[in-house]
């Protein structure tokens, strides 16, 4: 029970009071510090269990490769994989799924191919997914667009998570062709109601610079959920509009959505490219007192960049510094020298 609700001191503490560890209290233990942390921890309780002679099962063993996923520890996940092979478990859909996921996420992406091939009853969404993830993540465009290929010619429908990801590589590079070709299957399999999917293609048309698509395709959004206002705001961030982000903003608030920490870094950077000094600093001020925002590192340089471009020279920026928290005042400085010495 505490493992399932994330309350993993409570669940060590259980276990350990427990006189008889057998391998559906162990399976549990690890899954939760898998899915909750420390992931460490899920490393060290499989270790333990393998010590005290509890067989292992393909559950365990997929659970640790989430940790090692989240930890990046490829070593320790390529011991897993071996003993995967020895337990013929390699071939088995949630294995295969797991082993992709892991490679993929640690960037050892010919693994990650190596597995995805061994059979074809392993080419299902979870793992076509988790490779194209895995190449965007590497910057391998081409080598994600080949797996929508392939598992399109199989038949395989792809799901938000695979749309996600090569549209978002679509933005990172600003490929409008093969952006626009992925939101023709978007409408396809009709995913283009998808609040996380249409927040993504905000994003892509506002990188490729066609604010319009970017704006229709927001408006056409039903019960936009934050992650797309923010998607929205960026852009017109980009763009240099600040009064479009301050009236967006607005809306927002008007909507009932609660802005957060990414929604105040696009609001001052709409600010500051559009010279609206007044504005920006309002805003920053209203953070934590009026929505409850601690103001971060990047919040900090975002103001700092406003005062900056001011035209009212660095002494602005330089007493804004002076009076931020100790803790943020080296970044602050660091980013006073970066506005100071733009080369």
């Amino acid at each position: 029970m505490y493992s399932k609700c994330g309350v993993m001191v409570n669940a060590h503490n259980v276990f350990q009071e427990m006189e008889c560890k057998d391998e559906v209290l162990w399976t549990a233990l690890i899954d939760g510090y898998a899915k909750n942390g420390p992931f460490e921890d899920a490393l060290s309780a499989y270790k333990n269990m393998v010590k005290e002679g509890i067989g292992i099962d393909k559950f365990v063993l997929c659970s640790t490769l989430s940790a090692c996923a989240a930890l990046k520890a490829l070593n320790f996940g390529k011991c897993l994989h071996s003993v995967m092979v020895k337990k013929g478990f390699e071939l088995e859909i949630s294995v295969g799924n797991a082993l992709t996921d892991m490679y993929s996420k640690v960037g050892d992406m010919e693994s990650a191919s190596n597995v995805f091939g061994i059979d074809s009853d392993c080419r299902n969404i979870v793992s076509c997914s988790s490779l194209i993830d895995g190449y965007v993540e590497m910057d391998r465009m081409e080598d994600a667009l080949s797996v929508y290929v392939r598992l399109r010619r199989q038949g395989i429908e792809p799901n938000e998570f695979t749309f996600s990801s090569l549209i978002k590589a679509c933005s990172s590079q600003a490929a409008l062709e093969q952006g626009t070709q992925l939101h023709a299957e978007v409408i396809k399999f009709n995913f283009d109601s998808n609040p996380f999917v249409s927040s993504v293609l905000v994003d892509m048309y506002g990188k490729c610079g066609l604010l319009d698509d970017s704006i229709r395709v927001f408006d056409e959004i039903e019960n936009a959920t934050e992650f797309a206002w923010n998607s929205m705001l960026s852009v017109f961030a980009q763009h240099g509009l600040g009064k479009d982000a301050i009236q967006l903003f607005n809306r927002m608030k008007n909507e009932g959505v609660e802005p957060n920490a990414i929604t105040f870094v696009s609001l001052l950077r709409g600010c500051s490219h559009s010279g609206l000094v007044e504005d920006g600093l309002s805003f920053f001020k209203a953070m934590e007192k009026t929505f409850g925002v601690m103001p971060r590192e990047e919040h900090y340089s975002c103001v700092i960049d406003l005062l900056g471009r001011a035209g009212t020279g660095l002494k602005k920026a330089e007493d804004f510094i002076n009076k931020m928290p100790f803790e943020q005042m080296l970044f602050g400085w660091c980013s006073f020298l970066e506005l100071a010495n733009p080369w």
